[in-house]
């Protein structure tokens, strides 16, 4: 039901950003647009058998066209993490851009073709996973937080990819490690609910957020906002109305980690976020910090696209977003 709801929101636009990517791409005919699983001509069922099984344990090659080869989620051969696997309702997801009464205040990509480009590594978040090799603590999935202590801080959750990262079921406390939330969580921090999907903007998590009996309400969005271009203003009221319908006393605004192609658009709508929560009387973290260089771009080993972190960075974000709920 998820996964129709989300082709039924974003469904009209991915297909145009396909064609888009295609033509950049060179090819003839636009990519596909979900999970597609091929056996090789004259392989019968007993090999397919085989190499299911031998899928269970490899990595899965993925490009940006959306075609991808999934196994299941496990350990590598050499014991590391292996990559989640795709879940087969995440096909490229586009969100539609709401209608803006003025110009833009930040303009990220010179051309269309750009833009479409950009926003295949947005809306493909994390149907591919980052690169082998990346060093990873145990995965969330596999060591679930201990039992809550007594007094522990209830907090509410809403964002977009940043957020869901290969989580199975967000809401219902499903996370993937590619998601900052699992690594946020101990016996002092548990999830009190929340909304997060992939290529959301702040509009979608207005609509669809609801009240949470939470000690704190952490906010980190806009990532697909600045990626648009869509207006502060409307970004600013999008949020409001988030925390409202929330009810949760203290609000946490975490500003949005690095874009590499768009790192000055980035820094100016962090600053925006510091000053509206100042406003609003709100708190403003800044949990990406550890995961900046000096000009505001990604540190090595932390993006697998630019944009989403790896489970490294993923691991950071987490431990720093816990360190300020707990300050």
């Amino acid at each position: 039901m998820v996964g129709y709801a989300k082709k039924q929101k974003y469904g009209a636009s991915h297909v145009l950003l396909a064609r888009a990517v295609a033509a950049a791409r060179g090819d003839s005919a636009p990519p596909p647009t979900a999970v597609q699983h091929r056996t090789p001509a004259g392989v019968g069922h007993r090999d397919r058998r085989r190499r299911a099984a031998a899928r269970e344990s490899r990595a899965f090659p993925c490009d940006v066209s959306g075609a991808v080869d999934v196994g299941r989620s496990g350990q590598s051969a050499d014991g590391h993490a292996s990559r989640p696997s795709l879940r087969s309702d995440s096909a490229i997801i586009l969100p539609r851009r709401p209608r803006s009464r003025e110009r833009p205040r930040v303009r990220i990509l010179s051309s269309a073709l750009g833009i479409a480009v950009a926003l295949a590594l947005l809306a493909l978040a994390p149907a591919c996973a980052p690169a082998a090799g990346t060093s990873a603590p145990p995965s969330p999935r596999a060591a679930a937080p201990p039992p809550a202590a007594e007094g522990a801080v209830r907090m509410a959750v809403v964002g977009d990819s940043i957020s869901e990262g290969d989580s199975a079921d967000f809401s219902g406390g499903d996370f993937g490690e590619l998601s900052w939330l699992p690594w946020a969580l101990d016996d002092r921090v548990v999830f009190a609910g929340g909304w997060a999907v992939s290529g959301a903007l702040t509009e979608a998590m207005a609509e669809n957020v609801r009240p949470y009996d939470a000690d704190v309400l952490v906010i980190l969005g806009g990532t697909n906002d600045v990626a648009l271009g869509v207006d502060l203003r409307d970004t600013e009221r999008h949020l409001v109305r988030i925390a409202e319908t929330a009810g949760v006393d203290r609000v946490v605004l975490v500003g949005v980690p690095p874009i590499d192609f768009a790192a000055d658009a980035v820094d100016s709508y962090n600053e925006d976020l510091r000053q509206l929560a100042a406003e609003r009387g709100w708190e403003f973290a800044d949990a990406a910090a550890a995961l900046r260089t000096s000009d505001d771009t990604y540190r090595e080993g932390l993006t697998w696209d630019g944009v989403h972190p790896t489970v490294d960075g993923a691991r950071l974000l987490g431990e720093a977003i816990r360190a300020h709920v707990l300050e």
